[in-house]
């Protein structure tokens, strides 16, 4: 990838549900709670392993994490998933933690929203997405937030 593309400036990882669907935490398995560990937690250190040397020796360079709400929220339906996305958001908060001295922003947004088609500019249109992701990369003073901001479980967007 480096040989085609050169190095990479910025990487945005909106990870997979995995294998399995949102499962109630009263019906997880370990193989559900482990496949959605492995979609979300294990490619994210796949991907930051293979972008950051580089990253480092440039002193710049910026990690965007896309999450579920759950990530922020305990949301029981979503049990698999939950526990993947907040072990994730883990792991993004000690990057943000390590790397922000070192001139790497590092990014997470919990999303409440269902995405919708592109081109109707609502809040939960991709384009409007990535504009917002191109703010916060521009302006690097927000490390986490929720978007939109403010939602939570009660008032996700459907």
């Amino acid at each position: 990838m480096k040989e085609k593309y050169g190095p990479i400036d910025v990487l945005e990882f909106s990870p997979t549900a995995g294998n399995y669907p949102p499962t109630s935490v009263l019906e997880l398995t370990v193989e559900n709670a482990r496949d959605a560990f492995e979609a979300n937690v294990v490619s994210a250190i796949h991907v930051v392993n293979a972008v950051l040397p580089d990253m480092l020796a440039r002193k710049e360079g910026a990690l965007l994490f896309t999450s579920g709400l759950s990530a922020m929220y305990p949301v029981s339906m979503m049990g698999n998933i939950g526990i993947a996305l907040s072990g994730l958001r883990n792991y993004v908060a000690n990057l943000h933690t390590s790397l922000s001295a070192q001139g790497i922003f590092v990014g997470h947004r919990s999303l409440g929203l269902l995405i919708k088609e592109s081109g109707t500019g609502a809040i939960n249109d991709p384009d409007v997405i990535a504009e917002m992701w191109y703010q916060a990369y521009v302006e690097k003073n927000v490390w986490e937030e929720e978007y939109p901001k403010g939602v939570t479980p009660e008032t996700i967007l459907f």
